[in-house]
């Protein structure tokens, strides 16, 4: 979940970015293994990339993440942005969801 609410700023917004690309290129990111998904906070929050994203690599999740296009909202919404997550990314049936397979977000 990345906070894409005003005052988050542009600047800070893909700083975030980078240090999260980083991290993606770092783990193993496999279709029968880690699959990312992404969501970003604002006044409307919505799902920027799901498990089903292409080809599931490192290099990929790290381009996608790249690809996030800051808009900036009015305010945080956390409790929508985990909802988006639970409804659209992490509920059986969502794209690239694995039944049986622990979830984790952050």
């Amino acid at each position: 979940v990345l906070d894409g609410s005003g005052s988050m700023g542009s600047a800070k917004f893909n700083r975030v970015k980078q240090v999260l690309q980083t991290f993606a290129l770092h783990l193993p990111v496999q279709p029968d293994a880690l699959r990312v998904g992404a969501v970003v906070m604002e006044t409307f929050s919505h799902v920027a990339f799901n498990f089903a994203s292409g080809d599931v690599s490192s290099d990929l999740t790290a381009q996608l993440i790249s690809d996030i296009v800051y808009l900036p909202g009015k305010a945080s919404a956390t409790g929508q942005a985990l909802d988006v997550a639970r409804e659209e990314l992490l509920a059986a049936g969502s794209p690239g969801r694995r039944a049986g397979v622990r979830s984790v977000v952050f």
